[in-house]
């Protein structure tokens, strides 16, 4: 299994997390989409991290990817399977990414654009 992200990426530590939590070994591939996005794109087909090799294909997007592994864990898994507790720990989590996501936005729109262009 290899994790495709830098730490840098608050997506890519959320992954690596329940990785270790899971005890599930994996190998990292630190490549960044900022400096090799043609290599993340022929691993990732939006181009986006983190990306999660699997000896039978390729895992994107965070939370599929937390899926996955919930799945593979059993009754070990972070978030429940079903019922109110796991609609309110996705509610909870989708809450958290969107915050994070409307952060990245800001300060990639003060840091990346010409005052001109914001």
């Amino acid at each position: 299994m290899i994790l495709v992200g830098q730490y840098d990426s608050p997506v890519t530590r959320r992954v690596a997390v329940a990785l270790h939590h899971y005890g599930i070994p994996f190998t990292r591939d630190t490549r960044s989409i900022f400096g090799d996005a043609e290599a993340v794109g022929q691993i990732s087909p939006l181009t986006r991290i983190p990306a999660l090799v699997l000896d039978d294909g390729v895992l994107i997007d965070s939370a599929a990817i937390l899926d996955h592994l919930d799945a593979q864990a059993g009754d070990r898994a972070l978030v429940p399977g079903s019922g109110p507790a796991r609609r309110q720990v996705l509610q909870m989590t989708a809450l958290a990414q969107g915050t994070l996501e409307k952060a990245a936005a800001v300060v990639y729109e003060r840091h990346f654009h010409p005052p001109t262009h914001q």
